[in-house]
């Protein structure tokens, strides 16, 4: 017979550590972000490692060990600034 979990806070756990580990094991792609579990990218404060992606936030390890959660639509908008900012700084430098 399966056990029952009435404890609210071991089901939200149980439920996490389920969500964390399908993500490992089958990372899927968002369409409305560039962000994937494992990868590296890069903000204003440096370059992090994406730990984990839950809607709308993200976990992100910093090179230095710090870890924070941020919003997925701020570490966007950071990205795609530092994007734009590297082909306009080769526009500059061609002309």
């Amino acid at each position: 017979m399966a056990k029952k979990f009435n404890h609210p806070k071991k089901l939200e756990q149980l439920f996490e550590k389920k969500q964390l580990i399908a993500q490992q094991i089958a990372p899927v792609k968002n369409p409305q972000h560039p962000f994937e579990v494992g990868k590296l990218y890069q903000n204003r404060e440096g370059d992090y490692h994406v730990i984990s992606i839950t809607d709308p936030n993200m976990v992100i390890r910093y090179r230095d060990g710090r870890q924070i959660e941020s919003s997925i639509a701020l570490q966007v908008r950071i990205w795609e600034n530092l994007q734009e900012n590297e082909v306009n700084d080769l526009t500059v430098d061609f002309l």
